[in-house]
């Protein structure tokens, strides 16, 4: 059973004697665990900003994790997610975050022009629709007016992408892809495929089809977070939680070639569950509540 935990779990386990037992018993049961570019990006932020009262936190918290998920990591690839296998690769990776970039600075930028928008235009709490019971809400979510209106103008856009070309998309999207990426990539081929992507229209249950595509699962995970945060379905009401919640995204995209996602975020597990039913994506997400697992 291939295992995603949210970076809060992996805290949590390294804060409380129990919830690290619970995860150690399970792993000898048959869970194995799995780390992404995500964990090493918050990992190498925890060293980063480490205070004199937390001095040593952020190395005991990548010994846990390094020492009980499996050796490798998932990565972003063009043909989708996916996992190398490889000690080489995680110490690899970390060396290049923490050298090269850190993005929380401009995720926490990107994230605070969002949540003053949001705040600005007034936007109202979904807290149900009519007559679906609360259990089956994120099967019937994307049923709501907002939701679905805001669905139906992107797919009404894609075809626009569809003649842009490689210098244009670079103009289009160079700013933030350098800012991301720099000096790990091609910037110009980049944001062409990500152009690319934006041509593909949001349809239940299109999972599969885009499984082999690591540009538009991101693509389409990640506006559809911003539809349902957007449209006030479980929206970060605090600028904080709203800013981590740009962290989360990641995870989730990170996450879906495992079988089980496990976070602390009632939030999250919300959003990610009616997001993964509507694209067909076969993963369970859990929530992790006070030494439970609640499904």
């Amino acid at each position: 059973m291939k295992v995603y935990l949210d970076y809060n779990i992996w805290q949590e386990m390294l804060n409380n004697e129990e919830t690290q037992k619970f995860f150690i018993l399970k792993k000898e049961q048959g869970w194995r665990y799995y780390l992404s570019v995500a964990h090493l990006d918050e990992l190498c932020h925890a060293y980063q900003n480490e205070t004199p009262q937390y001095t040593g936190f952020a190395e005991k918290l990548k010994l846990l994790m390094f020492e009980h998920s499996e050796s490798g990591l998932f990565i972003p690839d063009d043909n989708g997610i996916v996992y190398h296998s490889s000690d080489n690769e995680r110490n690899q990776r970390m060396d290049i975050i923490g050298n090269y970039y850190s993005s929380q600075g401009i995720v926490s930028n990107l994230a605070k022009g969002r949540f003053k928008n949001f705040k600005d235009d007034g936007v109202e709490n979904i807290s149900g629709i009519e007559g679906v019971n609360a259990d089956e809400l994120y099967t019937k979510i994307w049923e709501h007016p907002r939701i679905a209106a805001k669905i139906e103008s992107y797919n009404n856009c894609t075809s626009k992408f569809e003649k842009v070309t490689k210098d244009q998309a670079y103009r289009f999207m160079a700013d933030e892809l350098v800012d991301f990426y720099k000096p790990l990539v091609k910037i110009d081929e980049v944001a062409y495929k990500y152009i690319i992507a934006m041509t593909e229209k949001i349809r239940p249950n299109m999972f599969p089809n885009i499984r082999n595509d690591f540009y538009k699962i991101e693509s389409v995970i990640e506006y559809l977070f911003f539809v349902l945060t957007s449209c006030g379905y479980k929206m970060d009401t605090k600028e904080r939680t709203f800013i981590s919640s740009y962290y989360d995204t990641k995870h989730s995209i990170l996450s879906v070639e495992c079988d089980i996602f496990i976070t602390k975020d009632k939030k999250l597990k919300e959003k990610f569950k009616a997001i993964a039913y509507y694209l067909g994506i076969p993963i369970k997400i859990q929530l992790w509540n006070n030494g439970q697992l609640i499904i």
